[in-house]
């Protein structure tokens, strides 16, 4: 393998193909596709749903620990 048939971080270069090849290898990725989220469906979901409420539960957490940060004692208040 020269370098230029692979490029790092975007792997092997694609080989020419006909129209109707390129084609194919479409449908067939777009097939593969859906039986994958078909198939996978519910653990996809459940994963996607426990990423989003991490995701929410962590921009609380920064919230709170920012306003308490940013947000100076009143003057008349001992630190």
């Amino acid at each position: 393998m020269t370098d230029q048939t692979f490029l790092p971080m975007l792997g092997p270069i694609l080989p020419e193909l006909s129209d109707a090849d390129a084609s194919a290898i479409l449908d067939y990725l777009h097939e593969l596709v859906m039986l994958v989220e078909s198939h996978y469906l519910v653990q996809i979901r459940r994963h996607a749903e426990s990423q989003f409420q991490l995701a929410e539960e962590l921009r609380t957490e920064n919230i709170a620990v920012s306003t308490s940060i940013t947000k100076p004692p009143h003057r008349d208040q001992q630190p």
